[in-house]
Formats: structure tokens, sequence, C-alpha cells
């Protein structure tokens, strides 16, 4: 066990050396810590909620529209603070295209859509993707360098500054995200909390804090660093002004008044953000937050140890949506929001100078109270990934299917519909899925056409199949790919193929056991063959030669 050393003593959790590791992990992880799985993303980002953020673009320019406050030949510009990978982007632009209705076909060639992030690799990365390019290539998407905590920094990508105010922000899985004070109430006294943060020491290295933490930010993709440290918190009593400032501690107060104890994460940063869009934004604009965390004012009234998740090496925290009610309460602001604490993503929509009228109001219940279709998309592929562990395969296949009612031009889902059928047993459905979603995939993202091989072996047409695993070792060889290939040229009892079918599989993994066995049967009847093969006074005398051959048929290969 490693000798912990402390890098850093006891201060405010909000200023704690951790967060710099945090913004290291992003800066230099880059669209990975999305891509490969650390850092989750879709519950934000699939395209059944950017279905609905689009709608509410659309909706809100009505609004202004009909206000008087926008022109029907304006341009309208978004802007994405956070964009990481850049697949909510991506849906975004998509659905503004193909699922708004008119409204949204009308507005979309208005629609300038700015993706900022503050790590300029994940930006870089993000806008080079093949589901980003395209609306690049078009002008409609640009990328923006944009740390919220310093809102001088916006510039767009190539340094020009923003040309027109957003009328509409988004901010998605970003105040959960960024450094927060932790506050408690006890009473009439407040409490905020100090974290020591201490770090495993290697062997050899020097035991002061200034080395071990030098060595953490040089690489902060070292796997599980940030579960390796230690955070040790401490209550400590303090002035609620003197530690927020002004506005920041009426906000707080606002927001829990009448409460005799409370525990809250405040983001500061983000919060001094969401006061800025009163300057930022267009008039009437809004800031749309979506992420997790408590919706009830009941949900603070607890004392109680409120700890960050670790995802790869970052942290975050519950957000507390009730304290979007006391920017609500500020003169000539509205903040409208969702209040179901059963939701697992909760959107408010903040506008510093809402003009008078229900009518936004009442398309953001339709939208956000009223549907759950992003929420639906993460529940039908959730019980699908369950369904598929406890190998019922035909309740996979038909939540598959209901998620791609929600996203019909994925091709994700099509490859995951089309796996399931094929484990079901409907080999034409999958065949047809899958074909249609190769069309989507023109990247080659998915392996498509390992599937369709296995489709049409288990259907039995051999030589399409063949057809489809020589067009997957075009495009990627695996020794998977190549075992199954053998497979089905054993059964063709085309055995010189077969052998070097194998023999290419164990050149790419010579550990490949299933691949040994296949071979050593192979080598049997090859053998068996050629004794077959010679007149009966040359045939050798061996109990192996009297075994009669395994039937020759299509043998389903492993996925």
């Amino acid at each position: 066990m490693h000798q912990h050393v402390i890098i850093e003593d006891f201060v405010p959790y909000d200023s704690s050396v951790h967060w710099r590791l945090h913004d290291a992990y992003f800066a230099q992880r880059g669209i990975d810590a999305w891509r490969e799985g650390e850092v989750p993303y879709q519950s934000t980002t699939n395209y059944a909620v950017a279905t609905m953020q689009a709608n509410l673009l659309v909706a809100l320019a009505r609004d202004l529209e009909r206000a008087g406050a926008l022109a029907s030949d304006d341009e309208v510009w978004v802007l994405e603070v956070g964009a990481g990978l850049g697949q909510f982007a991506a849906n975004f632009m998509r659905a503004l295209d193909a699922s708004c209705g008119p409204e949204g076909r009308a507005l979309a060639p208005r629609v300038r859509y700015v993706a900022s992030d503050y790590s300029p690799r994940s930006l870089t990365e993000a806008l080079e993707t093949p589901e980003l390019a395209p609306w690049v290539a078009s002008g409609r998407l640009m990328g923006a360098h944009y740390d919220l905590r310093d809102p001088t920094t916006m510039r767009l990508y190539g340094g020009a500054a923003l040309p027109h105010p957003p009328l509409l922000v988004i901010a998605s899985y970003i105040a959960d995200s960024i450094a927060c004070k932790q506050l408690q109430r006890r009473g009439a006294h407040w409490f905020e909390s100090h974290v020591q943060v201490r770090a495993p020491l290697h062997d050899g290295e020097p035991p002061t804090a200034d080395a071990v933490l030098e060595r953490l930010l040089a690489d902060a993709r070292q796997r599980d660093l940030a579960r390796e440290l230690e955070l040790h918190y401490e209550w400590h009593p303090v002035d609620l002004d003197a530690a927020l400032g002004a506005p920041h501690a009426d906000l707080v107060r606002h927001a829990t008044s009448g409460l005799d104890q409370v525990t809250l994460h405040y983001p500061i940063a983000f919060f001094s953000f969401a006061l800025a869009m009163a300057q930022l934004l267009r008039p009437g604009g809004g800031l749309l937050v979506s992420d997790y965390g408590t919706v009830t004012r009941d949900q603070l009234a607890l004392l109680r140890e409120r700890r960050p998740a670790v995802y790869g090496n970052s942290w975050t925290h519950e957000v507390d949506f009730a304290l979007f009610d006391a920017l609500g309460a500020l003169p000539g602001w509205q903040t409208l929001r969702t209040r179901d604490p059963l939701l697992s993503v909760h959107t408010a929509l903040v506008r510093p100078s809402a003009p008078p009228g229900g009518a936004l109001a009442r398309d953001f219940a339709r939208l956000y109270l009223h549907g759950h279709a992003g929420e639906d998309m993460l529940d039908f592929a959730a019980a699908a990934r369950q369904a598929t562990q406890a190998q019922d395969h035909a309740r996979a296949a038909r939540l598959w299917r209901r998620c791609l009612a929600l996203d019909p031009a994925s091709a994700e889902l099509h490859y995951r519909l089309g796996e399931a059928c094929i484990d079901a047993g409907h080999y034409a459905r999958a065949i047809d899925t899958l074909e249609a979603g190769r069309a989507l995939d023109p990247t080659h993202r998915f392996d498509f056409e390992f599937h369709l091989a296995r489709a049409h072996c288990l259907r039995g047409d051999a030589a399409e199949a063949e057809r489809w695993y020589r067009a997957a070792l075009a495009l990627e060889e695996d020794p998977v790919t190549w075992t199954n290939l053998g497979v089905l040229l054993e059964s063709a009892r085309r055995f010189d193929e077969a052998y070097r079918a194998f023999k290419r599989a164990l050149v790419l993994d010579p550990d490949a056991t299933r691949t040994q066995e296949r071979l050593a049967l192979l080598k049997d009847r090859w053998w068996q063959q050629q004794v077959a093969s010679l007149a009966p006074a040359e045939r050798p005398v061996t109990p192996d030669a009297t075994r009669p051959p395994p039937p020759s048929r299509l043998v389903e290969p492993t996925s």
C-alpha cells in the first residue's frame, strides 16, 4: 500500500487543488474522456433530448417574433457552453432540420450555432469529428474557446469575437462539474466545507507536496488517479457574506429562506456566469441548464455529507435546482424549470429580460413537464442492455426498436437492433436493419459488415456471409472475423483457405483458444479428406481414419 502525503492542507472546497487536476484531465484527455466511456454524456446529448432543446429554440424565436423583439429574417445565434464531444451540437442541428416541423425547417437556415469549450484540445477534436465537420463546412456551426469562469475569454475559433449576442445559451452537465461551495446552515449559523488533499507517494519520489503535485499534473490522464487521492473534509464556521460576496449570499438566503437546516452545493462560478447572461444574451433570450440533482427545497433541508461523484479523473456534484428560483425572483427575470424528483435529468430556463405573456411558459411545460422523450431514450436503452445481459434477446430488440423510433437516423441504434435481432433468431429483419444502419455510417464507426456476415451465415447463405466477412476484414483485420471466416470456409470443405484464415487469426491473437481449437479440428478433417482420397490399399490403419467426418454445415460463428 502506498504511503500518502498531504499535498494541500484544509482550504475551502471550491479552491482545492483537486480542481486543478480536474481541469488538467480534460485538457489532456480531449474528447476521449467521453468517447471511451469515462465521463457520461448521453443523458443530455441524445437525439431525443436535443430535439426537445431545438423545439424550445423554435418556441423562443416564435415568442420574440410575436413580441416584435426579433425580425423574421434575423440570424439566431445559439451558444453551447462545454460542448465536449460535440454530439449534442450535431444532434441539435440535425433535429432543427428534421424533427421540429415546418417552423424548425424555416428557422434552421437562420441559426448560427457556436460550440464552445474551455479545453482547446477537446474543441479542436470535436470540430473535426464526422458528426460536426459537415456543419462547420456549411458555416452554420463554429467553435469558440470559452471558459465561463472568465467571461472575457469568449473568442471564436480563430480569434474573432462573437459577432451577435446569442438568443439561447445551453449549458448541459456544466453546473455539476464546476468548482462549488459546499455549505451548511444550522439554525442561525453557516458552515463551509474545507478539504485536505492527500496523494500516494511513489517509490523513490521526494515526499514533498510540490513534487507529488507536479507529477500528478504532468499526466492527469492516469487511470484512477482521482480515486487514489484522499479528500478529508471538515466543516468550518463562516460568514456567508464574506464567503460568497454579493449577490451570491442573497441568492442563497432567498433559496433557503424558512429552512432551519440546510446542506447545499453552490457553484459560485456558474452563478456568476448566469448573472452575466443579463449582458451577454439578446434581450428576451435565455440560459438553458440541464443537469442532475435536486429539485425541491425539502431535499436541501437535511444535514448530511454530500460527496462528489468521480468520472475519469473529474469530480461532479448534484445541482440544487431550487437555487434557480432565486434568479427568477430578481427584477425582470424569469425561471421556468422541471420539479419532478423522479426525473434523471432536470431542466431550467432562466431569462434575464422576459417579455410579458405566458406563451413560452406553455411551450416549456409541453416540452419538459409533459414530454419525456429524453428520459424514454435513456430508460429504453438501459432496459435493452439489461435484457441482453439476461439473454432475453427478443425483448432487447423491442426496446432498441423503441429507441430507434426516437432517433431514426442513428447508425448506432440500427447496429444495436440488428445485433439483437440476430441473437433473437430474426435474421431477415436483422439484415434489413443492418443494411439501413450501414448506409448511415459512412465513416465505419460500427462493424456492420461483421454482423451482416453473421446474419447471412445463420440464414444459410454462405456466399453472402463470406462476402461480408471479407468486407469487414478489408476495413479492419480482426482475429474473431478471421476465425469466423475460417469456420465458414471449413464448412464448405475449402480446407486450404480455412487453414490460412485460422493462421492469420493466430498471428493477430496467438492466445485465441477458440481459433486454436478450430485449427486442430481442421487439421483432423483435412487429414481425413486426404486419407479418403487414397486407394483402399494405401490407407493407413489408424483409429482416426475410421471416425466419420462431422457433417458439412454452416457453424454459427461467435460474435
